[in-house]
């Protein structure tokens, strides 16, 4: 038995960072808005640094095959 949690996909974790920061919108709190910019910043970075035979692999083998 693991005492570690299951890891999250990036997109559930990316959604669950854009819940967050609509609700620091919601509550006008400019500290957790920074906090979760921040954060939901840091996942799409990850995405923008993904290659696409990691992102799409079925787009990337449509226009890499001749």
């Amino acid at each position: 038995m693991t005492t570690f949690a299951q890891p999250m996909s990036l997109e559930r974790r990316i959604s669950l960072a854009l819940a967050h920061l609509r609700a620091a919108r919601y509550d006008s709190n400019p500290r957790d808005i920074t906090v979760a910019s921040r954060q939901m910043d840091d996942l799409l970075e990850r995405i923008a640094c993904r290659p696409l035979r990691v992102i799409d692999p079925q787009l990337d083998e449509h226009l890499t095959v001749s």
